[in-house]
């Protein structure tokens, strides 16, 4: 079954790079519903451990400045600002504050 849309001299019909991966796409429902059971909280609280689990590590270093605060939600959109700026001026990585709860910003 030959693709007759191109010439013979074109590679396009050999190659379907548009080719839905048929697994993937069965596999979104039970991933929204494994997320949805799963739900916001225990995500968060798992977040919260592997952070504090590697704060404890490391926090000893002398090199290594934290810069968002212990306090889960303890930040607003200046700190978010100046955590951007930080990692800017002082490590050159490119980082940009989203606004919204849904976007890391709980006080918007």
């Amino acid at each position: 079954m030959g693709d007759e849309e191109f010439p013979e001299t074109d590679i396009r019909p050999r190659v379907h790079t548009g080719t839905v991966n048929c697994a993937t796409v069965l596999t979104v429902p039970a991933t929204i519903a494994l997320n949805q059971e799963i739900g916001a909280a225990t995500k968060q609280a798992r977040l919260r451990y592997l952070r504090d689990y590697w704060l404890r590590r490391v926090g000893a270093f002398k090199d290594i400045e934290i810069l968002t605060p212990d306090k889960a939600g303890s930040y607003d959109e200046a700190d978010n600002d100046a955590i951007v700026a930080k990692l800017r001026d002082s490590y050159k990585v490119l980082s940009v504050r989203r606004a919204g709860v849904v976007k890391g910003n709980a006080s918007a």
